[in-house]
């Protein structure tokens, strides 16, 4: 489940990027992405962290719903995923 998650978890942010339909940002992505993804596969990924994410990623999608500025929830989530980066 936890793989699954993962997988999830990354798709989210494929769409989003891929979304902005900018191929200079699509670039940055693919290549941070990667360099992320080789740094999970070596320590791992912190079940309680992608949970949190998973919240975040619904607070985003509902205020993109709702319409309404979705930067706020954009915002948090970077600023926890940061955070997580920095601490683990």
């Amino acid at each position: 489940m936890l793989t699954e998650a993962l997988h999830l978890d990354w798709r989210f942010h494929d769409l989003i990027v891929a979304a902005l339909d900018n191929s200079l940002v699509e670039e940055i992505y693919r290549v941070n992405s990667d360099r992320i993804r080789l740094i999970q596969a070596k320590r791992g990924h912190v079940a309680d962290r992608l949970c949190s994410a998973m919240q975040e990623h619904i607070a985003i999608l509902d205020a993109g719903l709702r319409k309404g500025p979705a930067a706020a929830a954009m915002d948090q989530h970077l600023s926890e995923s940061r955070r997580w980066a920095v601490r683990v």
